[in-house]
């Protein structure tokens, strides 16, 4: 039986730990990032990516001025306390640097530039405001004035919503993407218009009600925000379907 850390005379070992993330539904999350990494590895070495000794060095360094270790057994002394010997922990940073390059194989910026091409909507954004009232009619009241002047949505916001994180910038929302609202409210919302009032739409704790102004609509653009979320769909969809070609059981 290991044992991880003693707390005055109790012995916390392994197998507490891996019943405590069970219990507490944190298991699977870590062992399925655990494997998402392994797996990344395996794939590498598939495909003959290599790691030269020189790269494992240079990551090395990195790590050292990062934790500010600056003489060898200070160095020496940090692997111990991961467990790792040495020569495992030389081969623990040469699978991440392996894993590195798959990922970036994966996430090219071919593949990128493709998946935004196939997909540009999705990156779509609208510059949004809200109004939270407590009852429909009262909801019904402010949309007739405010589809007759909108640039009212401001002073109403500010003056009659119950959202008070947002009341007070005249209902700003900031800029808003798809998945971000209701699936229901965010097709009207996208098919809008600048300045188009939407609502009201009954609110998601199902006792108040929510009007939308569309202040502005900007066409997805592929710049860094969007490479690095286009990036991330592209590593999780591959690791999901790598996943998905084997038998995985949590005992």
């Amino acid at each position: 039986m290991s044992v991880l850390v003693k707390l005055n005379d109790e012995e916390i070992t392994v197998e507490f730990l891996i019943k405590y993330l069970k219990i507490n539904d944190q298991y699977e999350e870590i062992m399925e990032k655990m494997l998402s990494e392994r797996i990344t590895v395996h794939m590498a070495r598939d495909k003959n990516i290599s790691v030269s000794d020189a790269e494992v060095q240079e990551y090395l360094e990195q790590v050292r001025r990062v934790l500010g270790l600056h003489r060898a057994k200070d160095t020496l002394e940090y692997i111990e306390s991961t467990g790792f010997s040495v020569d495992e922990y030389g081969e623990y940073i040469r699978d991440d640097l392996m894993r590195g390059k798959m990922l970036n194989i994966v996430c090219s910026k071919e593949n990128i530039e493709e998946y935004f091409k196939l997909n540009s909507p999705k990156f779509d954004t609208v510059e949004l405001r809200h109004i939270l009232v407590a009852s429909e009619g009262q909801a019904r009241e402010l949309v007739a004035v405010l589809q007759d002047d909108p640039e009212m949505f401001e002073e109403m916001a500010t003056e009659h919503s119950l959202a008070m994180d947002t009341a007070r910038s005249g209902g700003s929302l900031g800029p808003i993407t798809r998945g971000m609202l209701n699936e229901g409210v965010e097709a009207k919302i996208f098919n809008a218009s600048a300045n188009d009032i939407l609502g009201p739409f009954e609110g998601a704790d199902g006792l108040t009600f929510e009007i939308f102004k569309v202040d502005e609509k900007h066409r997805a653009e592929l710049n860094a925000k969007t490479t690095e979320s286009i990036a991330t769909i592209l590593q999780n969809e591959w690791i999901k379907a790598r996943l998905g070609e084997h038998n995985i059981e949590f005992n």
